[in-house]
């Protein structure tokens, strides 16, 4: 007995929340004993601004906002690694020039002779062309480096790639 009243109050509860849950959606608009949804024709193109990519990603602005409001993570580092080339303006250290003033380079002892050896004409020119590009200020990498060498060995003596 005690449990048939208690499911009696607590359907009465449930009828109750129903029909506010139902009175407000009918204040918002709602429209009872309509299983589909009816579209209002309402032209909207007044209150949209900007281009169509912006309007076609709503989600982007919370990615910027987002991206904005991120906090760095992590550890700063103890020690900051300088590189040989100077960030702003791309020209070799000082110190690392003169240190190939000074003739700082590894020493050893040259046990192998290179491809370019029977050609000291062709390695002359090609050491004289990155001697300029170095004097005149030109931070030359590894990659510029191999291509002024292969497009020398190339015009020089193409029978070496074969």
């Amino acid at each position: 007995m005690q449990k048939d009243q208690q499911r009696a109050c607590d359907r009465e509860r449930q009828q109750l929340h129903r029909a506010s849950v139902r009175d407000r959606k009918i204040a918002n608009g709602w429209k009872p004993s309509q299983k589909h949804k009816h579209l209002e024709d309402v032209d909207e193109t007044s209150l949209r601004q900007g281009t169509t990519a912006e309007l076609s990603r709503p989600r982007r602005q919370y990615k910027e906002d987002r991206r904005a409001k991120r906090k760095s993570q992590g550890c700063k580092r103890d020690k900051q690694q300088q590189g040989a080339i100077s960030k702003g303006v791309y020209k070799w250290h000082d110190s690392v020039l003169a240190r190939v003033a000074a003739g700082n380079s590894p020493g050893g002892q040259w046990t192998r002779t290179g491809i370019l050896e029977p050609y000291p004409d062709l390695r002359a020119k090609i050491n004289k062309r990155l001697e300029d590009l170095r004097d005149s200020g030109v931070a030359l990498s590894l990659m510029t480096i191999r291509g002024i060498m292969v497009a020398f060995i190339e015009h020089d003596t193409p029978h070496l790639f074969t």
